[in-house]
Parts: C-alpha cells; sequence; structure tokens
C-alpha cells in the first residue's frame, strides 16, 4: 500500500518545501496526487502519481484558473530551458522518463523549442513491479516535481518564486535559495542519480538513525559555487555528489576541494572503507 503523506514528507524534506499530499478515488491506494504547500486551488497545479501493473507514473495537472502559472511556464527564458534539460537526463539516468509536449506536439527534452509556448504537458514515468511500488511513485512525483521548479523564475537576490506572474494576491509562495548552491531541485535530481548514500565513506543516515535519516545527505559541488559563469548550467549527474557531513567538511579543507573519489581513495588505503 502506497503511504503518501510518508511521500509528501519526504519529498518536502528533498525540496525545503512544504509539500502535500491528496489522495484520489476514495481510499485508492495507487492514485495520489502531490502540491505545493500554501497553493491552493483553483490557481495552482498538482501532480497526479498513479502506479500501475508495471509502471509508476506522474503527469502536471494546471488547475482550473491556473493561467498565470502556465503563462510563467511559458515564458521563452533560455536558461531555465537549458536546467531543465539537464534534469530531464539526469532522471532518465535513474531510470525515469520524461515526455514534454510543447503546444500539443512532443519535444525534444534535450533542446527545447525556442519562443514563447501556449501550451505545456509533462509526464514522468518509470518501470516498477510493485516491489518497492513507495519509492517508485516517489521517484516520478519527486522528477515531475523538480522540473516543473526548474521552469520557475527566480530573481537577482536569489529568492526563487515558486508561482509566477498574474496570479490572486495570497497564491504565491517564495523560498529563498541560492540558485546553484543550496537549489531545491539539482540537490532532488542528483539524490535521484547518485542515492542519499555518501560517494567517500559510504555512511547512510537512514542504517544508523532509522526513520529520522531516511533520505536525508548533503550535497557537494564538484566545481566551487564561486567558479560558475553566470548562465553555468548544473548537470546533477555529473556536477553533483552526495557526502556526509565529516566527508563533504573533509574535501573542503584543500582549495580547491578534494575529489570525492580522491577522498575515498584516501580512505581506503587507511583500511577504513572496502576500495
Amino acid at each position: 500500500m502506497i503511504n503518501a503523506a510518508h511521500i509528501a514528507d519526504r519529498l518536502g524534506t528533498r525540496f525545503g518545501l512544504e509539500v502535500v499530499s491528496e489522495i484520489e478515488g476514495g481510499a485508492s491506494d495507487s492514485r495520489f496526487s502531490l502540491r505545493v504547500g500554501g497553493i491552493h486551488p483553483p490557481n495552482g497545479f498538482r501532480v497526479a502519481v498513479s502506479l500501475g501493473w508495471r509502471s509508476a507514473t506522474a503527469a502536471f495537472t494546471p488547475d482550473t484558473f491556473a493561467a498565470g502559472l502556465i503563462k510563467t511556464l511559458c515564458m521563452d527564458a533560455q536558461q531555465r530551458r537549458l536546467e531543465f534539460s539537464a534534469l530531464c537526463g539526469a532522471f532518465a539516468a535513474a531510470g525515469t522518463k520524461c515526455v514534454v509536449r510543447i503546444d500539443e506536439r512532443t519535444a525534444d527534452t534535450g533542446k527545447l523549442p525556442e519562443g514563447t509556448w501556449t501550451r505545456f504537458d509533462l509526464t514522468c514515468s518509470r518501470l516498477s513491479d510493485k516491489v518497492d511500488g513507495q519509492r517508485d511513485a516517489e521517484e516520478v512525483g519527486g522528477a515531475c516535481l523538480a522540473l516543473l521548479l526548474s521552469l520557475l523564475p527566480s530573481d537577482d537576490s536569489g529568492v526563487e518564486t515558486l508561482l509566477g506572474h498574474g496570479l490572486p494576491e495570497g497564491a504565491l509562495s517564495r523560498v529563498a535559495v541560492n540558485r546553484y548552491e543550496r537549489s531545491p531541485v539539482n540537490r532532488a535530481a542528483a539524490i535521484a542519480v547518485h542515492g542519499a548514500i555518501c560517494k567517500a565513506c559510504g555512511f547512510d543516515f537512514w542504517k544508523f538513525y532509522g526513520e529520522l535519516g531516511e533520505g536525508f545527505i548533503e550535497v557537494h559541488h564538484r566545481i566551487p559555487v564561486s567558479q560558475m559563469g553566470e548562465g553555468y548550467v548544473v548537470e546533477p549527474a555529473k556536477d553533483l555528489v552526495p557526502l556526509c557531513a565529516n566527508c563533504h567538511r573533509m574535501v573542503h579543507r584543500q582549495d580547491p576541494p578534494i575529489a570525492a573519489e580522491d577522498l575515498r581513495e584516501r580512505l581506503s588505503q587507511r583500511g577504513v572503507v572496502s576500495s
């Protein structure tokens, strides 16, 4: 049985946002929706998640009066579209397929069309045998939510707007993030690709702390944020790596930081971890 509330809590922790779940179809254990807390219908959106016989699927579903949101998603913003494409590649590497339809045509997720769109549809899916349906539902729901957030704007102060212009007063939700260093979108993609286990020492917070540590990990930038020029597009699979707090501190003992693989080799030579 799928625990939708647990998935919402985990994704909320991963993104640094309030995420709430809504059960669809009464007592169904295979269909539910996710919403960003504080964004109430009919002006926002939901991510509709369903678990079928052999697949898990999540789809972007705008509310009846979400014209402002749609307009924001469809703005001609090349930087955000490049980030969206990088995320699609990261989720594909983790086993989640992302299908985008723009103006009712299937789009190449690696190169979204230029210009302003009038319609945007997004579906994320992965194979599932229901052995671990909870995880599969979480992964497709998280991927869909991350991709939607990547298309929403941020201003120069580093405040990322979760819903765009044109919405009624009270329907805006903001979260202060640094676009590179603490981007919840990139963090979510990095964990989806690499898992929540330290790449240097192998520490698993879930195994040590139980439910309290489930899904917890820090995410390290291989390229220091200070060296990222304007317009840099983070590729989560290549640029980000999960590390425990101790190893994260250790790689930053040198400038430039030690590569996670090099730190693991040092630990291996000391007999602390296996090579």
